[in-house]
C-alpha cells in the first residue's frame, strides 16, 4: 500500500470528526463506524436484522449507554440536524432510598426539603459551614462540597460503586456535574429551586448513534476491517493483521492510549493511574 501523508486510526466519533474535516484516510477495525458510539439492533423474536426497515421493528441498543446530547450551541446543534433528525428531552431524575422508599428530585442537595426535617437541617448546616479548597481526593472533596451527613447518605455509597471503590484516592471532580450553588441549596431546604446541571436539556438523534456515526462516515474516506497489529514509529509504518502495510507522515490515533503504547512496543515502568470502566443504565 502506497505511502500517505496523513492516518486516522480509530473509527470512533473523534476519529471520524477528524477524517471528515482532513478527508485523509482512516482505518477502522470493525465492520461500522462509530465505535462505542454506535448501535446494535436484536429483534422481539432473536436475531440481528440487517435491513432498516426490520429495525424499525427491533430493540435498539446503544454499545457505550445512552451518550445523551447535551449544551445548546446553535452551530453544534445545527450541524447535529443535518446528519439526521433530533428529538429534545428534559430532563426528569431523582434518587431513590429503597430503605426508606423515598424519592428526592436530583441533585439531593438542591431538594433537601423532601428529606426528613432533622436530617435536612443537619445537611443543609454542613454544607454551608463546610470549608472550600484543599481536597486531594474525590472522597474528600465530596464531603467539602455537601458534608459528612448527605456523603454517609448517598454521594459515598453511589461513588463506592461508581467508581469501583478508587474513589478515596483519585482526583476530584470539578462542579460541572455536581453544581454546589449556596443559593439554590437554601432555596430547596425551604421548598423549591430551579433545574441545574449540565444535562437539563438534552437532544438525541431518532435514529440512534448510528444516525450520527453514519453520516460522519459518509464523509470520510474510511477503510473498514483493517485492524492494526502493529506501528513501527522509527519507519512511519503501520501494520495490519491481513498482512498489509502503509507508510504515513503524520499518525493521528484515537485508539486508547494503553493499546497504542502496545502496538508501538512502548513499555512504561510507571504504574498506572487508579481508572474505572462504568457501565451506566439509562431507563
Amino acid at each position: 500500500m502506497s505511502d500517505q501523508a496523513t492516518v486516522i486510526l480509530g473509527g470512533g466519533v473523534t476519529g471520524l470528526s477528524a477524517g471528515s474535516v482532513l478527508g485523509c484516510p482512516l482505518f477502522e477495525a470493525a465492520a461500522a463506524p462509530g465505535g462505542i458510539c454506535s448501535s446494535y439492533y436484536l429483534a422481539k423474536g432473536g436475531g440481528r436484522p440487517a435491513t432498516a426497515k426490520e429495525r424499525q421493528e427491533a430493540y435498539r441498543f446503544e454499545i457505550g449507554g445512552g451518550h445523551w446530547i447535551f449544551g445548546g450551541d446553535p452551530l453544534v446543534l445545527d450541524f447535529l440536524r443535518r446528519c439526521g433528525a433530533l428529538r429534545s428531552y428534559r430532563r426528569s431524575s431523582a434518587v431513590f432510598f429503597p430503605d426508606s422508599g423515598r424519592t428526592v428530585d436530583y441533585p439531593l442537595q438542591n431538594h433537601l426539603h423532601q428529606l426528613p426535617d432533622e436530617l435536612a437541617g443537619r445537611a443543609l448546616t454542613e454544607i454551608c459551614q463546610a470549608p472550600r479548597g484543599g481536597a486531594e481526593t474525590m472522597a474528600q472533596w465530596l464531603e467539602q462540597c455537601f458534608g459528612p451527613t448527605l456523603v454517609e447518605l448517598f454521594f459515598g455509597p453511589f461513588h463506592q460503586c461508581y467508581t469501583a471503590g478508587l474513589w478515596t484516592e483519585i482526583a476530584p471532580q470539578d462542579a460541572f456535574k455536581s453544581p454546589v450553588d449556596l443559593r439554590q441549596v437554601i432555596r430547596g431546604a425551604l421548598g423549591s429551586s430551579d433545574p441545574v446541571g449540565y444535562n437539563v436539556t438534552f437532544v438525541y438523534p431518532e435514529g440512534g448513534l448510528d444516525q450520527l456515526a453514519t453520516a460522519l462516515a459518509e464523509r470520510c474516506d474510511i477503510r473498514y476491517r483493517r485492524r492494526v497489529v502493529a506501528v513501527d514509529t522509527a519507519r512511519k509504518e503501520i501494520a495490519f493483521a491481513d498482512g498489509a502495510t502503509v507508510g504515513y507522515q503524520r499518525l493521528l490515533s484515537t485508539l486508547p492510549l494503553d493499546r497504542m503504547l502496545q502496538l508501538c512496543g512502548i513499555e512504561i515502568d510507571q504504574p498506572a493511574d487508579p481508572h474505572t470502566a462504568v457501565l451506566v443504565l439509562n431507563i
